[in-house]
């Protein structure tokens, strides 16, 4: 090692000053699986975003809008998909916002997570509701459901979410 480039600091030095403020030796890269995990954490502990698109579709819902769906606002979108009392405008805002998400990243684990979102929503209205959000098929959904269910990063409350609707789905399915 080049004394100069540390300006003469023993690389133990330089070691412990890159080592302040992390949790630990770095634990290495993460696995594609893991890295899902964190970023649907992330994506259900914060608000639905208002962007571009969704602002856009506001003019058609923004009555009902403004009644049900503004309150949820700053909500984080797993408490959200959770509450039976969330009004299916919001499970179709959150459900577009997937949508979007999962074709705007190529990243596998972003474009995953944005796919479990947008199925969250749609599972949610149908447990919730008793409604469906998508022109999809029951058998399909029911199809969708129990992939996610089994992807080994799913949050335990969303799966559990996507097996009641994967339920819902295989009975009207018949």
């Amino acid at each position: 090692m080049d004394a100069k480039s540390t300006l003469g600091i023993p690389p133990e030095r330089v070691a412990r000053l890159l080592a302040i403020g992390t949790e630990g030796p770095y634990p290495g890269p993460e696995s594609a699986d893991e890295a899902s995990a964190r970023l649907l954490r992330d994506r259900l502990a914060g608000p639905l975003p208002l962007e571009e698109s969704v602002v856009d579709a506001l003019p058609v819902v923004l009555g009902r809008f403004c009644r049900e769906v503004l309150p949820m606002a700053g909500r984080p979108l797993g408490e959200i998909l959770a509450d039976s009392t969330a009004p299916r405008d919001a499970l179709e805002l959150i459900k577009d916002y997937g949508k979007i998400l999962s074709h705007r990243h190529r990243d596998t684990a972003q474009q995953s997570v944005a796919i479990a979102i947008y199925y969250a929503a749609i599972a949610a209205a149908l447990v919730h509701h008793g409604h469906k959000i998508t022109a999809h098929s029951y058998e399909k959904l029911a199809t969708a459901f129990g992939r996610l269910i089994e992807k080994k990063w799913m949050e335990d409350d969303m799966a559990r979410l996507f097996a009641q609707a994967k339920d819902i789905c295989s009975g009207k399915g018949k």
